[in-house]
């Protein structure tokens, strides 16, 4: 089966679970679970993130910033690949319901936290598709760590021991398990376009997309998100996705992670009423772009009176002025 007959409706295994409440006994696919995180992540890499860490980002994986906005998305939809494994037992209900031919599979699994088993199932997926793995500090081993971390913490890859595919196998299940992991890998590859593999993955770059996809997670494992979505009618993994990613910016902009864009206009229009900027005011328009373009971001610091309500908001060298008492005296430090 190829990745487009997959995205269809019976096309590929949804019994495994990814999320389940004891109270109204609704178990939700995780192949849905991943496809919904991928799609969150896409919305908090528009919304949430500043256009400096999208280009941190695209420069930590040498891609273009569209490619990497698909690669984000898909690392993010990968982050619980490892909960098909023995995770499937920890709750009787829904390890009922998985497929006859999974369930005849597991041979001699073995029980291990699920951050660490997608690490290590990812990372000769990864290597398969191209992404270097050799070493501590490859592409593919980096993007395995990003995984591992996804609860905060990350994790060695022993790449010669225990990440070993032979061992990998061994704790994760038979051919049927390693076949459907595989299945899901593709297929998330296919649905958020990440086709292209990364030059590198800076340290940076790894820290914001690990979390990107904590965000994503979080917002995806919402009871009121998944619930509703447990309890409707079963849709293919394409048609999920799709609907998933139309609904991604509400549920972005409800949780409060939406950023306000200040519109730029001049400083006598943004404050009615005044002729010009004060000196403080003046002194920082003028010198405030220069020092971000010499030194990158950073911090201001102004030091005024304890009587003035001055305000100044900095963004990315967007200024925004809340003006108080108009002293004479004050001084300014920039980064």
């Amino acid at each position: 089966m190829g990745v487009r007959e997959d995205a269809r409706r019976g096309g590929i295994d949804l019994t495994p679970w990814g999320k389940f409440d004891r109270g109204a006994w609704a178990v939700y696919p995780l192949l849905f679970h991943l496809l919904d995180v991928a799609a969150l992540a896409g919305v908090v890499w528009d919304r949430y993130l500043t256009r400096g860490q999208r280009r941190l980002i695209a420069a930590g994986l040498g891609l273009t910033l569209a490619e990497a906005r698909c690669l984000v998305m898909f690392i993010a939809g990968l982050h619980d690949l490892g909960k098909l494994s023995a995770f499937q037992e920890q709750e009787a209900y829904p390890w009922a319901r998985v497929s006859d031919t999974l369930r005849a599979d597991i041979r001699d699994w073995q029980r291990m936290p699920h951050e660490r088993a997608s690490m290590h199932s990812v990372l000769h997926l990864l290597a398969a598709a191209g992404y270097p793995a050799d070493t501590s500090d490859s592409p593919g081993v980096l993007v395995a760590q990003i995984l591992g971390g996804h609860h905060g913490r990350f994790l060695q890859v022993d790449i010669n021991g225990a990440a070993k595919a032979s061992r990998v196998n061994l704790a994760l299940g038979g051919p049927a398990w390693q076949d459907l992991r595989r299945r899901y890998f593709a297929l998330l590859r296919h649905l958020t376009g990440a086709t292209v593999v990364p030059a590198d993955v800076s340290v940076p770059a790894a820290v914001l997309i690990t979390g990107i996809g904590i965000i994503a997670d979080r917002l995806a494992s919402q009871r009121h998100y998944w619930l509703p979505k447990a309890q409707a009618p079963a849709f293919g993994a394409g048609e999920h996705f799709a609907q998933a990613v139309r609904d991604a910016p509400a549920v972005v902009e409800e949780s409060g992670l939406a950023r306000s864009t200040l519109p730029q206009v001049p400083f006598t229009r943004a404050h009615g009423g005044l002729e010009r900027p004060n000196a403080l005011q003046a002194s920082v328009i003028g010198q405030l772009t220069a020092a971000v373009g010499e030194k990158g971001p950073g911090i201001l610091v102004v030091t005024d009176a304890t009587v003035s309500s001055r305000l100044c908001a900095v963004s990315e060298g967007v200024l925004s002025w809340g003006v108080g008492a108009d002293l004479d005296s004050h001084e300014e430090l920039v980064r």
